[in-house]
């Protein structure tokens, strides 16, 4: 629920997730033949015929720049009309190069979902080494990661001691944090143990990366509640403050939304502060306003911090901060837009993991006598 109010009003920006939809879409003599360059084989390695009937001769490296052939070959995976095991033993010597093409990478997935067994593991096998390479790269970033979606969970630990040497360096990465989010959705506790264990020690200063702040944010909704609350203590004496920051801020709402009645108590504490007005301040901030949002959706909370918000000095009320919270959450309601605000300008993607701004637009709310009227509330 806090998640969903977050993402409605304002998301992390990631262009790494948005860009999915930038993609290009998969539609616009038997024998082996001599092997292409650039594959998962070792050198002299045969190339099988193409597994599709309507196109003999074709070899796996045209996939790359053919998106027909790439819709054929996905389509024929998913009916279960082309045998994966024929496809496997035709792409395998050009595994890699296709996994990083944008066209090629989605019929690699595809093969990792429709094939099984000693196949399945035969791909994500002769992927796995490589696995720096695919999730530095913007396409082959999906084809990692969907190895760690349809793997076991026992299989996965090669790429969790991978990763280990250099732990923040893939958090910190565009693309690296995803191949870490799903590893905290898929792999087992026993093994992710010790890894973890290094995010919750630097929990504090990931909280306000880009990038590494999205596995801090995974860990408070997947992991154990033991290390939800090892997360919670070390941002504890910086919470006010993260509770301000750009990127910080959605690690705090994330932990009030998910962490144990006791670790929210502290959390609440910590934010509030033994001065009535302290709400106010956080409430006038621009992105402590969602954390006074989040605030207000604990039930032992939200009394308090209603009277603090009502309480407040009208100089505070009228700032654009407080204004759109106060909204937000129906302490006032708006006001008809104004007839001679600007049109929205275009939306501009932001780097993965920061804010970006709303659409300008006007909002009123009364605050007894006083009507406020903001423009561009973000």
């Amino acid at each position: 629920g806090a998640a969903s109010a977050e993402v409605a009003e304002r998301p992390p920006a990631r262009p790494d997730a948005a860009d999915d939809d930038a993609f290009p879409p998969l539609s616009s003599t038997q024998g082996p033949v001599k092997r292409g360059t650039g594959g998962c084989d070792g050198p002299g390695a045969e190339v099988f015929p193409c597994p599709l009937p309507n196109h003999p001769g074709r070899r796996a490296g045209d996939l790359a720049e053919d998106a027909e052939l790439c819709n054929e070959l996905a389509s024929a995976l998913e009916s279960g009309s082309c045998d994966s095991g024929e496809a496997l033993r035709w792409i395998l010597p050009e595994l890699l190069p296709l996994s990083l093409a944008p066209l090629s990478c989605r019929v690699i997935q595809k093969l990792l979902e429709y094939t099984g067994g000693h196949d399945r593991d035969l791909l994500a096998d002769a992927l796995i080494p490589h696995m720096v390479t695919l999730y530095e790269s913007r396409h082959g970033n999906y084809v990692i990661t969907k190895v760690i979606e349809v793997m076991p969970s026992t299989a996965l630990r090669p790429i969790i001691d991978r990763i280990r040497a250099k732990h923040t360096v893939v958090a910190r990465h565009r693309f690296g944090c995803r191949l870490l989010e799903r590893l905290i959705e898929h792999a087992t506790e026993e093994d992710m143990g010790e890894l973890v264990d290094q995010y919750v020690a630097e929990a504090e200063d990931l909280c306000r990366h880009q990038f590494a702040n999205f596995v801090i944010q995974h860990l408070l909704e997947h992991g154990s509640e033991d290390r939800k609350a090892r997360i919670v203590r070390r941002m504890l004496p910086t919470v006010r403050h993260l509770s301000q920051h750009r990127t910080a801020s959605h690690v705090v709402q994330r932990a009030l939304a998910n962490c144990s009645p006791q670790d929210k108590c502290e959390l609440v504490q910590a934010i509030v502060g033994s001065r009535p007005r302290a709400v106010a301040e956080l409430a006038a901030t621009r992105y402590g306003s969602f954390v006074v949002e989040e605030l207000l959706s604990i039930p032992f909370a939200a009394e308090h911090v209603i009277r603090c918000l009502r309480e407040a000095p009208e100089s505070l009320k009228q700032l654009p901060a407080f204004v759109r919270m106060a909204a937000a959450c129906g302490l006032g309601p708006p006001a008809p837009a104004r007839a001679d605000v600007p049109a929205p300008a275009p939306a501009i993607a932001e780097p993965a993991g920061e804010r970006a701004d709303a659409p300008v637009r006007s909002s009123a709310v009364s605050w007894g006598a006083t009507e406020v009227y903001v423009i561009g509330d973000r």
